[in-house]
């Protein structure tokens, strides 16, 4: 039954409390009409849950491990590899902090941060760090 359906066989119903003059059942179709529109908030927030969830999963599907960290993709674990340190910000913009990402599924990138730390690739919000040299 949709929502629409619902709502209006209780729209039904309080007229005919109306009609009646039962301000009780009144009383009661305005309490299971919040409940039913608490019900949709509820069910909006968990669609909304379940998009992110599945866009997160797409992302760290196309993942790929480089020692202690994952580059965004197949091509950026090959432009890791193929460069050389102190490496581009355009590489280290898609490399990302394996602690956080699994931890709280956040995609922290340890851009700029190996050039400010001779060598060490640290991830800005969680403080792990691994030297690029060993990756």
């Amino acid at each position: 039954m949709l929502y629409s359906e619902i709502s209006q066989a209780l729209k039904d119903l309080a007229a005919a409390a109306k009609r009646a003059q039962d301000l009780e059942v009144n009383n009661k179709i305005i309490d299971v009409q919040e409940m039913i529109m608490g019900l949709m908030e509820e069910n909006r927030n968990l669609q909304q849950q379940l998009n992110n969830t599945k866009k997160i999963e797409e992302r760290r599907r196309k993942l790929k491990k480089i020692g202690n960290y994952w580059a965004k993709d197949e091509a950026t674990y090959k432009k890791f590899k193929e460069e050389t340190y102190p490496y581009s910000d355009e590489v280290l913009a898609n490399i990302y902090c394996a602690t956080c990402l699994w931890k709280d599924n956040n995609f922290i990138s340890v851009n700029n941060y190996s050039k400010l730390y001779g060598g060490q690739l640290i991830c800005p919000v969680c403080r792990s760090f691994n030297s690029v040299h060993s990756v």
